[in-house]
């Protein structure tokens, strides 16, 4: 009986928790070094709970919001992304990252042009903090999204 109680214990932090409120992006302050040149005209909106980012005359695009809970170096998260099909005049790359107190936590890079995509990745937290930000660097009229981002211990 005590070994299935300390199994319990043991596992019952492992549930995943919701790092995002996708309801609760805001834009970055001009003096925010990821703003950089980012726009101020950002066409970002709820599509179904994901965050949707266009990116047509727009890039990059940064927002920024406070986690749930904080994260510690070596959490394992997982990210749920993806993208429309992707266009530009020219070939290039797009870039989804994600910040985590102003250091990077998490990248993806795309092809473009380029067929829809959509990613479902587990990692380890290279750094923690509670604050995240969301950067889009991109060439063309694009759609961008970002579902989830969970913590699991």
């Amino acid at each position: 009986m005590r070994a299935l109680l300390l199994l319990l214990t043991a596992c019952a932090g492992s549930e995943p928790v919701q790092l995002l409120d996708n309801g609760a992006w805001s834009s970055l302050d001009a003096t925010d070094p990821l703003a950089g040149e980012a726009c101020s005209d950002i066409a970002a909106s709820l599509e179904g709970s994901a965050l949707e980012i266009e990116t047509e005359g727009c890039s990059p695009v940064a927002l920024g919001q406070r986690l749930a809970v904080p994260i510690e170096a070596g959490d394992a998260l997982e990210v749920v992304w993806w993208h429309d099909w992707l266009f530009a005049e020219e070939p290039t790359t797009g870039r989804l990252a994600l910040y985590v107190d102003g250091a990077l936590l998490y990248e993806g890079i795309e092809d473009i042009p380029g067929p829809p995509a959509a990613y479902t990745e587990a990692f380890e937290a290279p750094v923690g903090g509670d604050t995240l930000v969301v950067r889009i660097e991109n060439h063309g009229a694009n759609t961008w999204d970002l579902l989830r981002l969970t913590r699991t211990r």
